[in-house]
């Protein structure tokens, strides 16, 4: 297919395990839009933690970010939005009653946490926690757009994750297993699909135009959309299953890198 652009996951997909980008795919990135080739992000990750994570030579055409909340066609923001207060309120507190962790990730880049009898400070450092986090004893649910769950638990992660999809019907919030241990939370109907559809509707691009690298149960609508979808070959079987095409290295292999060389050789 004639491609105008590609649209990158970041976690799992662009950054390795360790959070970072391989200084080839950097390179290469910029090389393919120096020939013409858009490139845009498409990410759980608010746009805050987009700009801390990415080096300043890994320039993008667009970002969509936490999950479509927030939309830039370049530097240009296209669109925002915010979780209800009050549902914010609801799902933290059923969430301690259930005994999982949370972080809240607010419009002006601050995090904050609750503390709760399980979840402190002091609490040991697992999986998907911010060392940046305020930890608070009041609830702050005002201009929230992204709130996270998890636990290594998986199996109380995935009880979770059935437990909220219920709560879906009182409440407006949408909600996406990222990963076996993490859900991503945001408002209502924010998707990358969404998030991706306003983006590329501002720059006149067809979906079929495009593919889509991808590695998360967040990814799949947007695999659904596209022209041609790529899952990493670190990806969850239900995610690969999804896909088109399946890469032959993983994250950490620079897997992406090497996928893009053979599609534009």
């Amino acid at each position: 297919m004639d491609s105008q652009g590609i649209i990158l996951d970041l976690d799992g997909t662009t950054l390795t395990s360790k959070k970072t980008v391989h200084p080839l795919l950097v390179q290469y990135i910029q090389t393919l839009r120096k020939r013409g080739l858009l490139v845009f992000i498409a990410t759980g990750r608010t746009i805050f933690e987009v700009q801390r994570i990415l080096p300043k030579e890994f320039v993008v055409d667009g970002i969509v970010a936490s999950n479509g909340m927030n939309v830039f066609a370049g530097k240009k923001q296209i669109y925002k939005s915010e979780i209800p207060a009050n549902t914010v309120q609801h799902l933290i507190e059923e969430s301690i009653e259930f005994g999982i962790y949370h972080e809240i990730y607010h419009k002006d880049g601050t995090l904050t946490a609750q503390i709760t009898p399980f979840q402190t400070e002091t609490s040991p450092s697992i999986s998907h926690r911010h060392e940046n986090v305020k930890w608070t004893t009041a609830l702050h649910a005002n201009h929230v757009e992204k709130i996270l769950f998890f636990d290594e638990n998986i199996s109380l992660v995935a009880e979770w994750f059935e437990t909220i999809k219920q709560l879906q019907k009182d409440y407006a919030f949408s909600a996406a297993l990222s990963s076996s241990d993490l859900i991503d939370v945001n408002g209502a109907n924010a998707t990358k699909a969404i998030g991706v559809t306003t983006l590329l509707s501002e720059l006149q691009i067809r979906f079929e135009d495009v593919i889509a690298f991808g590695d998360g149960g967040n990814d799949i609508p947007l695999f659904e959309k596209v022209g041609k979808s790529i899952a990493m070959k670190n990806a969850r079987q239900e995610v690969q299953l999804q896909a088109d095409e399946v890469t032959t290295y993983t994250n950490d292999q620079n897997g992406l890198y090497h996928q893009l060389q053979q599609l534009f050789h």
